[in-house]
């Protein structure tokens, strides 16, 4: 690619450059491999709904031979659905759509996925770009960029006043709440607001903290908690319990799986798929994915809107007009 890249516009340069290579594509998801002549990528059957990647033909001996042409009346192949699917993830891309996360945080969520794109049975939630760019979008806000596994209270009283428990004990909240002369009491403020709801006991249980929000899609509450590990044991055949571990959801495996799993568990990625194949709009699908993932608040729409429009933007997400472009450079825009 580098090699490309360095080509500019000269088109025997770029022609030279991808033979005996695979494409961008390949490096992403292994899928159909750059052609050494446009009659060759005609043929191919990779690219006309395929599922088994073609294997890339050999390199020629030559590497002066002239620019490939289109023969007269041949037409390029229209780019079909084979570019808009993904086999695997690469490092690099999740770095870029979390790019305030750890090293570890990447990592980890690139392997899971990876391995949940290699099931047969759950591969079909995450296997488009459009699937990964909306699980991508909801992640990115509800964890704050893959960065905080473990919800913060870190309010100020008049922002406390968004529980129902602080907004009826203004006092507390000016006791617990952030300002210029002390901290926030993260812990007691989860007590409370979280008090005798979604299955924690009062404020002296304790369960309001221990419970709060945790993993990549910020699960809240005992019952919530119950009801991931569930998913998570079903999905992938553990034993985990995060009832008695809650300490779990917030390490990087864990945060990751309960965020595939509630995603695998509700289809939305199926949902993702069926709308984009009735061509609703980005901001229709964001609307109903939100509502899946975050109930009817859908709180922070717009923002889930904005981040999976940024990871809808990046390279790898926009490799079918990079291909497309590739294939005009080095046969030229064919009607």
């Amino acid at each position: 690619l580098k090699k490309r890249d360095a080509c500019g516009t000269d088109k025997q340069c770029i022609a030279d450059a991808y033979k005996g290579r695979l494409s961008e594509l390949d490096v992403y998801t292994g899928a159909c491999p750059v052609p050494d002549s446009y009659s060759a990528f005609a043929d191919r059957s990779c690219y006309k709904g395929n599922s088994e990647p073609a294997k890339p033909t050999a390199p020629t001996a030559s590497t002066q031979s002239p620019a490939p042409t289109a023969s007269a009346g041949s037409q390029r192949p229209e780019l079909d659905r084979c570019y808009d699917s993904i086999g695997a993830i690469q490092e690099e891309v999740v770095r870029q759509v979390f790019p305030g996360a750890s090293a570890g945080m990447v990592s980890t969520l690139t392997k899971e996925l990876n391995d949940i794109l290699s099931n047969p049975r759950h591969k079909t939630q995450f296997d488009s770009k459009q699937k990964l760019a909306s699980f991508f979008g909801q992640v990115f806000v509800e964890s704050g960029g893959a960065s905080r596994l473990s919800e913060s209270l870190n309010y100020t009283p008049a922002g406390l006043k968004i529980f129902s428990y602080f907004k009826a004990h203004p006092k507390e909240a000016e006791l617990y709440g952030r300002t210029k002369d002390h901290p926030a009491n993260q812990q007691e403020i989860a007590n409370r607001a979280f008090a005798n709801r979604l299955g924690n006991g009062d404020i002296a249980s304790g369960d309001g903290w221990k419970y709060r929000g945790g993993g990549l899609l910020q699960v809240t509450g005992r019952a919530n908690y119950k009801s991931a590990a569930d998913r998570v044991n079903t999905i992938y055949s553990e034993k985990v319990d995060f009832g008695a571990n809650p300490e779990l959801l917030r390490e990087p495996v864990y945060a990751t799986r309960s965020a595939i799993a509630y995603w695998v568990n509700n289809n939305i990625g199926e949902v993702v798929g069926q709308m984009v194949d009735q061509k609703k709009s980005i901001a229709q699908i964001n609307d109903n994915v939100t509502g899946l993932v975050n109930g009817d608040a859908k709180v922070d729409l717009a923002k889930r809107l904005a981040q999976t429009k940024r990871i809808l933007a990046l390279p790898f997400f926009k490799l079918c007009e990079k291909v497309a472009a590739i294939f005009d450079s080095l046969f030229g825009s064919i009607s």
